[in-house]
């Protein structure tokens, strides 16, 4: 990882928080998927809000942008940034 940041300037993935509908937390480690079905990344942490949103912290890969469209078994989720980021 030290390398990779020294020669490209970046790592391949970042963390993101995932909004979704539900009453029912993602389960750690379920793939991330992209609407066209490639897996881009998986959940780390989840957990509900009431009345009925959850919310996780997921490793995406980088090129994923803010408020995508991604499933969590079949969930649909939407992206959001943890922290602003310089590109």
């Amino acid at each position: 990882v030290v390398a990779r940041l020294h020669l490209r300037g970046h790592v391949n993935r970042r963390l993101v928080l995932l909004s979704s509908a539900g009453r029912t937390p993602l389960p750690f480690g379920a793939e991330v998927r992209s609407s066209e079905g490639t897996v881009v990344g998986d959940v780390r942490s989840s957990a509900c809000v009431p009345p009925d949103r959850c919310v996780a912290i997921a490793m995406l890969r980088r090129e994923i942008p803010d408020h995508a469209q991604l499933l969590v078994n079949e969930r649909a989720c939407t992206v959001a940034p943890l922290a602003p980021t310089s590109s």
